[in-house]
């Protein structure tokens, strides 16, 4: 299912062909349909095929691969056009037609690319690289797994984040992971259900009727508020794939008589958003959350290496006395057998704006600038040790790595040497003597990546991933990096919480108990 090359100026027709048909759809029809396809390709044919006629055999895979692939990425952009196109009197496209459902997907990636093209003089190439990798590689990476709802449970769901939801809402993160997972796991099966009846054995699992609603309230809304609220967050001038999406904050939709019946075109979505969107529920408590949800990604990322890597000597940030007043370490110092300094990781946790993500000059978002100032303060430590102010010794080949929560890097290597001109404008201004010869190249990693990297890593496939990281591929997916690492590597390994996970959310606990009682 692959579209024709389009013209810059077939642009307006197509634009219009793709608004007349999303028009003519129904909607309930329409994000069923949506669930469909996604259904089909995710190993669920079973359940797709009562919805869907025509389609090839083929076109049920277990993946995003294939000849007939309609990725989830595209399901999501059409869910959110449909909800911003007014609708026509005539509901006449054939939700059900698997020949019909090709022409629009066809459609659509005309049109993508078409806008592309129209932008192309003012778009680098390697810009829109990485809005393609923002837009693809969570989706490729999948919303469902230990790390997310552990590191989410984590970081969200202690201290300052979970007393403002608590004070906020009267609700629990384990509660709504809770609601979150139940809501998993009868939209896998189904595409709408009634959620007052179908939901009705959560309430065994100490889930009240009035914790339900505040949860669902939370990532749930009816058709018609998310029609206005998709319109709103639709209008910036950006390319169509890259516009914001109404279900990273609401991926169930309440439809029918008196919005009664629950629909999710995209179920993984509602995993997304009772772990990594947790940010939502918490965002309104100000600094002090803020403040918290620094504190618990160092914690969460100096825990992963010594749980991954135990042989291996981690510290964590810690004061040191300079001439100008005390000075803070990098968040995180990997020691090598003679107890120097090998690895120092400064973390970052800010979050991504919509502008830092798919707009079309990410580096000037002011996320960059938080960056920047990460690898100045490696420079800055770096310096220290060499004068001796640092109480901390340093191997010869010490090396450097700027660590975030969010995917900052996704296929943005142009974005690192912005970040490094930046650094280098904040260390000439610093009053702290910074020399060029202090300045070491630095490496750059998501979260993700590393917890990806440290199931297979030894010490020294790290430390060489961080070095090929921080050369001629810096801003190269780090997990990738790794695999070109010629250091021994171990048989993959066992993600180290889940044991720890019944204890921040005890559903799960519980869950895994039912698990050890079976036969």
């Amino acid at each position: 299912m692959v579209a024709t090359a389009a013209r810059i100026d077939q642009l307006p027709g197509l634009r219009t062909s793709l608004s007349k048909q999303l028009s003519a759809a129904d909607d309930v029809a329409f994000l069923r349909m949506l669930w469909t396809l996604n259904a089909l390709q995710t190993g669920r044919a079973a359940e797709a095929e009562r919805f869907l006629n025509g389609y090839p055999p083929t076109a049920a895979t277990e993946g995003i691969l294939g000849p007939h692939a309609i990725y989830p990425w595209e399901l999501e952009t059409l869910a959110n056009e449909l909800l911003t196109i007014p609708k026509s009197v005539f509901q006449t496209f054939d939700c059900r037609n698997w020949n019909a459902i090709g022409d629009l997907v066809n459609l659509l990636r005309s049109m993508e690319g078409a806008e592309y093209l129209a932008r192309r003089e003012d778009v680098s190439i390697l810009v829109e690289l990485g809005r393609i990798g923002a837009r693809q590689f969570s989706w490729q990476r999948g919303y469902v797994g230990l790390p997310p709802l552990y590191r989410s449970a984590f970081i969200y769901g202690q201290g300052e984040c979970a007393a403002y939801l608590q004070q906020a809402a009267n609700l629990t993160p384990s509660d709504m992971t809770l609601v979150g997972f139940s809501l998993l796991s009868v939209f896998y099966p189904e595409p709408r259900i009634r959620p007052a009846t179908d939901m009705d054995l959560i309430h065994e699992w100490g889930i009240t009727r009035h914790t339900l609603q505040q949860t669902l309230e939370r990532i749930s809304c009816p058709i018609a508020v998310a029609r206005a609220q998709a319109a709103d967050l639709r209008a910036m001038e950006i390319a169509t794939a890259y516009k914001p999406s109404i279900l990273r904050r609401y991926p169930c939709l309440l439809v029918g008589h008196r919005a009664r019946t629950m629909i999710a075109p995209l179920p993984d979505l509602i995993m997304d958003r009772v772990t990594n969107g947790l940010f939502y529920d918490v965002v309104g408590g100000g600094g002090a959350v803020r403040d918290e949800v620094g504190r618990k990604f160092e914690s969460y990322a100096l825990d992963l290496l010594k749980q991954m890597l135990p042989a291996v000597l981690f510290h964590p940030e810690s004061s040191y006395r300079t001439p100008l007043g005390p000075i803070a370490t990098p968040d995180i110092l990997m020691h090598d057998r003679d107890g120097a300094v090998s690895l120092a990781i400064e973390c970052k946790a800010s979050r991504m704006s919509v502008a830092a993500r798919f707009g079309e000059a990410p580096g000037e978002d002011r996320g960059y600038e938080e960056i920047a100032k990460g690898v100045m303060q490696l420079w800055r430590f770096y310096a220290h040790s060499r004068l001796g102010i640092a109480p901390r010794r340093l191997s010869d080949d010490v090396k450097l790595l700027i660590l975030t929560l969010d995917e900052w890097f996704a296929g943005r290597a142009t974005i690192i040497p912005q970040i490094l001109e930046r650094a280098h404008v904040l260390a000439d201004a610093s009053a702290h003597a910074i020399s060029r010869e202090d300045r070491l190249p630095v490496a750059f990693c998501t979260i993700s990546e590393l917890e990806d990297v440290l199931r297979t890593a030894t010490a020294e496939s790290l430390l060489e991933t961080v070095e090929i990281a921080s050369g001629d591929r810096v801003g190269w997916i780090f997990s990738s990096l790794h695999q070109d690492a010629e250091s021994p590597k171990t048989e993959p390994k066992d993600y180290p919480f889940q044991d720890a996970l019944g204890d921040l959310l005890p559903w799960y606990g519980r869950l895994q108990d039912l698990g050890d009682d079976e036969p």
